[in-house]
This record gives C-alpha cells, sequence and structure tokens, in this order.
C-alpha cells in the first residue's frame, strides 16, 4: 500500500480535497500547513513532510485535529463524508466528457498534444545543454508547470487512476454477486 493511500484512509477529507484543487484544495493545504507549523508547504515536499510528521507524535496529532476541524468545516458546508466530495470531482469529469461529445470540437486534443511537444523539447533541451544558474528556478518551475498542464490534460482525456479504481471496486462487486448467484442455483 502506497503511502498516499494510507493519507487517503487516515485523513480521507484533506486528502480529497487537496487532490480536487481550487478552493478546497488551498484550504486543505492551509489546514495541514498549520498543523505543521509552517505557512506554506512546498508540493514538492509535502508527502515528504507529512511522512516526517507521523513519526513525531505532536505532530500528527496535530494533523488528526486538522482532519477533524475541517470535517466539521465540510460539515457545515453540506458534505458529511468525502465521497461527498469526491462526487463534485467526478461530476465535473463527466461534464467535461459530455462537452467533448456534444462539441466535437478538436481544439483541446491540440493544446494536449501541443502540451506533450513544448514538455518533450523543453526535457531534451535540459538534457542536452546546461541552464544557466541564473536561470535554473524560472525554467525547472516552467517545466514542472507544464508536467503539471500535461498530466490534468492526459486526466482529462484519458481518465485518472481514481477512477480505474473504483471500476475495479465495480468489477469486483459484480463479480462476487454472479458467483454468489451460480453458487444458489447449484
Amino acid at each position: 500500500m502506497a503511502f498516499s493511500d494510507i493519507l487517503r484512509k487516515a485523513f480521507p477529507f484533506l486528502s480529497v480535497a487537496a487532490g480536487l484543487g481550487g478552493p478546497l484544495g488551498t484550504m486543505a493545504a492551509n489546514a495541514v500547513g498549520k498543523a505543521l507549523g509552517v505557512d506554506k508547504l512546498d508540493p514538492t515536499k509535502t508527502l515528504d513532510t507529512i511522512s516526517d510528521a507521523f513519526a513525531n507524535p505532536e505532530q500528527r496529532a496535530a494533523i488528526t485535529k486538522a482532519e477533524d476541524d475541517f470535517q466539521a468545516q465540510m460539515a457545515q458546508l453540506g458534505y458529511q463524508n468525502a465521497e461527498d466530495l469526491e462526487a463534485i470531482a467526478e461530476a465535473d469529469r463527466d461534464s467535461a466528457r459530455k462537452r467533448e461529445v456534444a462539441v466535437r470540437d478538436y481544439t483541446p486534443e491540440i493544446g494536449f498534444y501541443g502540451l506533450v511537444g513544448v514538455f518533450t523539447y523543453m526535457v531534451h533541451y535540459l538534457v542536452r545543454y546546461p541552464v544557466p544558474s541564473d536561470n535554473k528556478a524560472i525554467i525547472y518551475t516552467m517545466v514542472g508547470t507544464i508536467g503539471t498542464l500535461l498530466v490534468g490534460a492526459a486526466n482529462y482525456f484519458y481518465g485518472t487512476t481514481r477512477g480505474s479504481e473504483n471500476k475495479g471496486a465495480e468489477i469486483a462487486k459484480l463479480a462476487t454477486t454472479a458467483t454468489t448467484a451460480a453458487v444458489k442455483k447449484i
């Protein structure tokens, strides 16, 4: 089991909200940052920071309290469980796919393949040529941003592992139901 899966089980509201991004993601990140005593979490070190917090009982308790507080805040907004938040993301993906069927527009595909080209070129350039030390932070930030955009675009077109996980659970449930029905017939 991956550490991110453990986080999702231990802190379901914070994990799901952080995965959504936007205002809820910002609220979740702020709650975790406040619990860990840092103003801003570095996105590249967030998982390491949280995993280090598990070794510290005081920080682990602070994150648990942040989860409880965030859960209460979400309950006030009408979200009784983490699945309610996950439904937001699923509805968003569903509406995006329905848009593609209705509009039949090639603009998102052109943008996706453009991102693939730009990202590939930038990585090739970084491997082949040295980056001036004055520009390293800017270049690496640009590559990271384009990589993040590329992942988002790929999730838009091909779905996410979360959707695959849900499909796997549904298939397992159907298989169990079919097996039970077959056994009853015998």
